[in-house]
């Protein structure tokens, strides 16, 4: 996994750990040991899609063989993109990310479709088997519909639900 924030960080940790034991207890595997939680190597804290090297050059970021990708990707549309990424240390971070996915990712493309992107290379390159990612539904608009036109050319979208309805009481979501 790869987190930014640095406590959801930390309890990704621990959710997997809980899960872990959750496993073990119901297979009747005991097994006493100290500590009973562990750091994980394996949940990353950095950024997904754009990272900068010591002398601040922007690249994009290798994501570890797996064979499933599991995510809720950050819903950002275009319009509100630079005012809530292009902040310090990285100013112009939107540009980078525009830039070093030229080609592949439309320039006024939603941030989500970054993760979009990512995983369908990963699929291509054989570095996973399959991806199951959540977008709200302007994943299907017009300036993003590329992004889902090159997975369909390298692979294919077996299941996608146009709409619905969000379980939250009280959310306005769809």
């Amino acid at each position: 996994g790869i987190q930014t924030e640095f406590y959801a960080h930390e309890l990704a940790s621990i959710v997997v750990w809980i899960g872990f034991l959750q496993w073990k207890h119901e297979h009747l595997i005991k097994e006493d040991r100290e500590p009973v939680l562990e750091k994980l190597n394996n949940i990353e804290h950095g950024d997904a899609i754009l990272r900068y090297d010591a002398e601040g050059k922007p690249f994009e970021p290798e994501w570890q063989p797996a064979e499933f990708i599991i995510g809720n990707p950050p819903f950002l549309g275009d319009k509100k993109m630079r005012s809530e990424l292009n902040v310090e240390p990285h100013p112009v971070y939107v540009d980078d990310l525009r830039n070093l996915y030229d080609g592949r990712v439309p320039g006024g493309a939603d941030l989500v479709t970054y993760w979009f992107e990512k995983a369908r290379h990963q699929i291509e390159s054989g570095d996973a088997k399959r991806a199951g990612l959540l977008a709200t539904n302007s994943i299907s608009m017009v300036r993003n519909r590329p992004v889902l036109e090159r997975i369909k050319s390298s692979g294919n979208i077996f299941m996608a639900w146009s709409d619905r309805p969000w379980l939250l009481e009280g959310a306005a979501v769809r």
